[in-house]
């Protein structure tokens, strides 16, 4: 086609502290930020059923190690996540790295990140930097294994995932110390642990279910959709990812 003809779309799902998006040159920017028109969250329906259903049942409280998992490959990141690991584990928290970041009682080779996480109560969801709307599939992993996810990484998390579902590194001031006491009463106190699973038992909160409900279809074919309402004049419903027709 002509160069007037053509439709350019800046795709991006790695966070931009590392790199910064730039729209220039692009008609349209589809990433994980929310201000997109082309929505493209690490959350989508149609990726988490089954194995992965976030609302999977929660570990046994009894049987399961007093510790959390860590997987990351990325020793060096920007918010410093490292030093949180360290500073838990100093202050007693068994915290077992399965992956090449502060790796120690790992398991033999495996793609099965669930499986790597069921054996704890805890997961730590940590991101490689703190940034909005990045909220990455670290987080939903570890809800689906049916743990509890500890986060650290965008401030505002609590608008991906479902209600006290989680413990957010950023209610303790990032004090590694108060951290780790709430962990150790978690461990120690089987209905305060529990707690953080309960929303399991109800059906999704109606805000988590509408937010993500476009998630049904495939990014590809949302992609068409906005291309086919752009070529033909139609307005975009950013909410339901789908052109608005004028009304005859």
């Amino acid at each position: 086609p002509d160069e007037g003809d053509r439709f350019s779309i800046y795709l991006q799902m790695e966070g931009e502290h590392y790199y910064p998006i730039s729209l220039e040159g692009y008609h349209l920017e589809n990433s994980y930020r929310w201000v997109s028109p082309l929505l493209k969250p690490y959350f989508e329906w149609i990726h988490y059923q089954g194995a992965h259903n976030i609302s999977n049942p929660p570990v046994s409280f009894h049987s399961t190690r007093n510790g959390a998992s860590f997987i990351a490959r990325n020793c060096a990141s920007l918010n410093n996540r490292e030093s949180v690991v360290l500073g838990l584990r100093k202050a007693g928290i068994r915290v077992d790295g399965l992956s090449d970041c502060l790796s120690s009682n790992r398991p033999r080779q495996t793609d099965d990140k669930l499986a790597m996480m069921k054996p704890y109560k805890f997961n730590l969801a940590f991101e490689n930097g703190n940034v909005q709307d990045y909220v990455t599939e670290k987080v939903y992993q570890a809800l689906a294994a049916g743990v509890v996810p500890v986060y650290l990484g965008a401030p505002n998390v609590r608008e991906y995932v479902p209600d006290h579902s989680i413990i957010n590194v950023a209610d303790f001031a990032f004090n590694t110390n108060l951290l780790a006491q709430h962990l150790k009463d978690c461990m120690n106190n089987q209905s305060l642990y529990e707690s953080y699973h309960a929303w399991r038992f109800r059906p999704l909160p109606d805000w988590f279910v509408q937010k993500f409900n476009f998630t049904w279809d495939t990014t590809e074919c949302r992609t068409c959709r906005y291309i086919h309402a752009h070529k033909n004049g139609w307005k975009w419903d950013k909410f339901t990812q789908r052109g608005i027709p004028p009304k005859r």
